[in-house]
């Protein structure tokens, strides 16, 4: 009950104008108690997920402030975007639950991080001046949950929840490798570089312990999508002149660089096993165990099996016409409708259920996104993160504006190998960042 107690006591420092410790115990639920609280801890029955008390805190403080704030709800561009999202979810919901006979616990439970984009409200009525302390303390959080996540390497074993690793080679010297990074990672590796909020010393280092807790995974796509950002930040940062020039050395070695890896990679089984998912080989799978992960099979090259996820997953609504526009089913992982539906056999093994998971997916985001709300849900979702990144662009003479704008297509190229288009911090802070730039502009 202590939780609780937590709870009502971040709600309670809001009333009271304390909203950025309000905040700051909001994204400590929404993050797992910002990665060192295990659900088994936090689950009182009603309540089962640690993000669930950060939901009943955003919906107490927008409840509160709608009725005292006047034009508390006034729409603006934002609030347009997340309209037309919002009436998507509730249509979706209802087809779930009067066509595919879904509950409404299973509905809320599956959809109820979108209700997140709530944060909009609460960040609006604030100052841009605790906003920005707010991201501060959330980069400060980031930095130190980052030393605990490599500590993990020294220590070979999990430390923050979510532990899921292995051993791998790093020149010749077997090493953890483990995948519960900081949730908030990402945003703030963009943050530490453009617009850290430490000066001196103190900027060099946030920055390198970020950047090391990026690309202490040793995921090779992480790592270069990352890269690949930088690069296109610094271009973007050149004068026009140096830009085309920069631009123009780099397109050439690049076309360099891949003419000589073509040759290795069509050699390579990836490229077999990608040319057999081409020819629709992997929609055959008689032959692999049902009780055997096909990630197992093909752990020598993850790209492809995340390609063969999306692919199997994208097949189905293919096959099923009525899914292409409200998805498969709003229905939870463990429910008995999800065993009747589908049978899929390429997927990470359930702890729990000991099956390969049907509808979660830890690996890919755009998976989860078609299988929950089809073609029309996961274009009108990701056309959000495209307005932002459109209006991001447009403000990249502000280091909120240029940080977020190159932050957006890092999440976007990520999502092909991590879940993070599902967790709620990924569309949290950016929201922000915009907040950040409108009161800025509204100043001036």
């Amino acid at each position: 009950m202590i939780f609780v107690v937590i709870a009502i006591i971040a709600v309670g420092l809001y009333i009271w104008n304390y909203k950025v410790p309000a905040l700051l115990l909001f994204f400590f639920f929404l993050t797992s108690g910002f990665q060192l609280i295990p659900e088994a801890i936090t689950n009182i029955g009603i309540i089962s997920k640690s993000a669930d008390y950060a939901f009943f805190i955003l919906l107490g403080i927008v409840a509160l402030d709608s009725l005292l704030i006047k034009n508390y709800l006034k729409i603006d561009n934002v609030i347009k975007c997340l309209m037309i999202w919002g009436a998507f979810i509730i249509v979706c919901a209802l087809y779930n639950r009067f066509s595919l006979k879904v509950s409404w616990s299973e509905i809320i439970r599956t959809c109820r991080y979108h209700f997140f984009w709530l944060t909009y409200f609460v960040f609006r009525q604030m100052e841009k001046e605790d906003l920005e302390r707010l991201l501060k303390y959330l980069f400060t959080i980031t930095v130190v949950i980052s030393v605990v996540f490599l500590a993990q390497i020294p220590f070979d074993r999990g430390i923050l929840v979510e532990f899921v690793g292995y051993h791998t080679r790093v020149f010749g010297i077997p090493v953890l490798r483990s995948y519960n990074q900081p949730y908030m990672i990402l945003f703030c590796s963009m943050m530490a570089i453009y617009h850290n909020p430490y000066k001196g010393i103190g900027k060099y280092v946030t920055t390198c312990i970020v950047i090391l807790g990026l690309m202490g995974a040793f995921n090779r796509s992480w790592n270069g999508i990352f890269i690949f950002i930088l690069v296109v930040g610094f271009a973007f940062r050149l004068s026009r002149l140096r830009r085309i020039q920069f631009l123009t050395v780099l397109i050439t070695g690049l076309v360099f660089g891949l003419s000589i890896a073509g040759f290795r990679f069509l050699s390579s089984s990836t490229y077999k096993d990608m040319k057999y998912l081409a020819e629709g080989s992997f929609a055959n799978l008689e032959d692999i165990d049902a009780n055997v992960s096909f990630y197992d099979v093909y752990e020598a090259s993850t790209f492809t099996y995340r390609m063969a996820h999306l692919y199997e997953r994208n097949q189905y609504l293919l096959n099923h016409p009525q899914s292409l526009i409200f998805g498969a089913g709003l229905m939870t992982e463990d429910s008995k409708q999800t065993d009747r539906f589908f049978n899929f056999k390429i997927g990470l093994i359930d702890d729990v259920t000991g099956r390969v998971m049907q509808l979660d997916s830890p690996d890919i985001s755009y998976s989860f996104l078609l299988m929950r709300y089809g073609y029309v849900g996961t274009i009108l979702y990701l056309l959000i993160f495209v307005w932002f990144m459109v209006f991001f662009y447009k403000k990249r003479a502000n280091r909120y504006g240029f940080l977020s704008f190159l932050y957006i297509p890092l999440a976007l190229g990520i999502a092909l190998f991590s879940n993070n288009l599902n967790i709620p911090v990924s569309f949290i802070l950016p929201l922000i960042s915009y907040l950040i730039i409108q009161k800025d502009e509204s100043k001036n």
